[in-house]
């Protein structure tokens, strides 16, 4: 049970990363900037996960994963709620930029709770378990992201 709760780590973070990714255009049209624009925030993700990843994992390296992980949870919540009200994209790209940064954490703090205490021949299982929420978010969670937001605005 505990490593299907942790799948979900991946499938939230990636599923957050990308979940805009099919109502591109309109969330240009809503903040008034090109569609390019808009994708930038998935690149501003992605670049704010990848410098801060490293730098986030040596000054949180004393904390407990476990609260870690869900201290990371909650701001991802709370960054992407915030996200989804942004009054204009200086706002959302500024929340996204967080959002990576922090986020960051999400993968490799799921993955060492997954393999903490197991021997080393249960280590691969659980860790791809914990990676299958990956492919999950990419079949599932964006392709949902995208219908709501077409439906809803």
């Amino acid at each position: 049970m505990k490593l299907i709760a942790l799948l979900f780590c991946p499938f939230a973070f990636t599923t957050g990363a990308f979940v805009f990714s099919g109502v591109l255009g309109p969330m240009a049209d809503v903040l008034g900037v090109t569609v390019a624009a808009v994708a930038t925030l998935q690149s501003v993700f992605a670049i704010a996960c990848a410098l801060c990843g490293p730098l986030l994992a040596h000054f949180t390296r004393g904390l407990p994963p476990r609260t870690l992980l869900l201290g990371v949870l909650v701001l991802l919540t709370l960054l992407n709620g915030a996200s989804a009200l942004a009054p204009d994209f200086n706002s959302l790209f500024v929340l996204r930029l967080l959002a990576g940064g922090i986020g960051a954490l999400a993968f490799p703090l799921a993955t060492t709770l997954a393999a903490t205490g197991l021997a080393a021949v249960e280590r691969a299982k659980a860790v791809s378990t914990v990676y299958a929420g990956i492919p999950m978010a990419l079949i599932v969670g964006m392709p949902r992201g995208s219908v709501t937001g077409n439906a809803f605005g």
